[in-house]
């Protein structure tokens, strides 16, 4: 996921952390967990980009199945 046109970016090893951390809080029961982000004009992305690791920049939704 490392980008180097990404200004701040975040570790592929520190996202593969964060992956597995939610899939061991996750319950049983649960199959996948849907991330939206859009409109983030200020640049801190919320849980868009904790788990992708990219900020939304634009104004059209993005969508992650997890």
């Amino acid at each position: 996921m490392s980008d180097n046109r990404l200004c701040n970016p975040i570790s592929t090893t520190e996202l593969e952390r964060r992956w597995k951390a939610v899939r061991e809080a996750m319950p049983p029961q649960l199959d996948a967990l849907i991330i939206q982000g859009a409109n983030n004009l200020c640049g801190t992305g919320g849980s868009f980009r904790w788990f992708t690791g990219v900020s939304m920049g634009t104004s059209y939704p993005a969508t992650v199945i997890f």
